[in-house]
């Protein structure tokens, strides 16, 4: 197992299963190896275990090759919610 795996900014354990695994199928062992839930967000700057095999090892390499971060914490924070669904009626759009 390697224990060099630090937790990035923004990355919680899902995040962090896929980018090191290459897919979400590694999440429970993930946490079990580490005695967390699968719902604990792990602190930045961490250092967790990972299980001795890949799921998908080509694409760790395409992670690791182009320099991608899997970080979705807080995304949802960023977007601008539009649509029928999100206006308030009367307020910013009126039915007529």
């Amino acid at each position: 197992m390697d224990t060099n795996n630090i937790v990035k900014e923004k990355q919680n354990l899902i995040d962090f299963a896929i980018q090191h695994t290459g897919s979400i199928e590694s999440l429970f062992e993930v946490a079990k190896l580490n005695g967390i839930s699968i719902t604990n967000a792990p602190n930045y700057g961490s250092t967790l275990k990972l299980p001795s095999t890949q799921n998908e090892p080509q694409l760790v390499a395409y992670f690791k090759n182009k320099n991608i971060t899997i970080a979705t914490v807080g995304i949802a924070d960023d977007l601008t919610l539009e649509g029928i669904e999100y206006w308030a009626i009367e307020t910013e759009f009126t039915v007529t």
